[in-house]
């Protein structure tokens, strides 16, 4: 929404829909390809992140429980490291340097159980993973240069279950969830109290310097 290009152009704005199509598409006809960008509902300082994760479930589970999952793949991935800085600097890509390192999951009814995938990828393996999957050519150099995403995924065997994994994706979830709120609960009843303690110690400290200005 802040590209001119996007929102300046009558063909291209009119591709830009408001998230509540995309649970209407799942019902009906989802397109192919399509980017879900949250604003509203961001993780970093000072939003509250139990919406954005609670966002990105919906969005998930929605899936899981359509007629596309079994041929679908949702990638999550993140504008930024979220402030999880690696101990070495970031490779080079030709004169292009990487940034740091980004939270990212492949969540597909074909994607490896329980593995954390080690190839080096970047932003633009999202879009060979496309072009690849799609039959298109590379937009330029760079993608062209970018590892596929494939080694992620085992499609010689049947699509996972998705009533098996929406259950336990909100067995987890409510499980993460009351741990957090606990925590929440735990960091208010704590800054409550140190307020409370500052709060006495300054009128006491105020109480005693009036009491030494009368005497005097």
């Amino acid at each position: 929404l802040g590209i001119p290009r996007c929102v300046d152009n009558a063909t291209l704005n009119g591709r830009i829909q408001d998230l509540s199509n995309y649970f209407h598409d799942l019902k009906h006809n989802l397109p192919s390809v399509s980017y879900i960008i949250l604003p509203d509902s961001q993780e970093s300082s000072p939003k509250d992140i139990l919406k954005g994760q609670e966002s990105v479930v919906s969005l998930i589970i929605s899936l899981m429980q359509s007629k596309y999952w079994n041929n679908s793949l949702f990638i999550l991935t993140y504008s930024g490291s979220g402030g999880w800085y690696d101990h070495v600097s970031p490779p080079q890509n030709s004169q292009f340097e990487h940034g740091f390192r980004v939270p990212t999951l492949f969540i597909s009814p074909y994607s490896h159980d329980g593995i954390v995938d080690s190839t080096f990828y970047d932003t633009l393996s999202i879009i060979k993973f496309i072009e690849y999957n799609f039959n298109l050519k590379s937009i330029d150099f760079r993608d062209s240069l970018s590892n596929n995403i494939l080694s992620a995924f085992n499609f010689n065997k049947p699509p996972r279950n998705s009533n098996e994994s929406v259950e336990n994706l909100f067995e987890n979830y409510q499980t993460t969830i009351t741990k957090k709120k606990s925590i929440i609960k735990e960091n208010i009843f704590f800054t409550f109290n140190i307020y409370l303690i500052v709060l006495v110690g300054s009128i006491v400290l105020f109480y005693l310097l009036l009491r030494l200005i009368i005497k005097k």
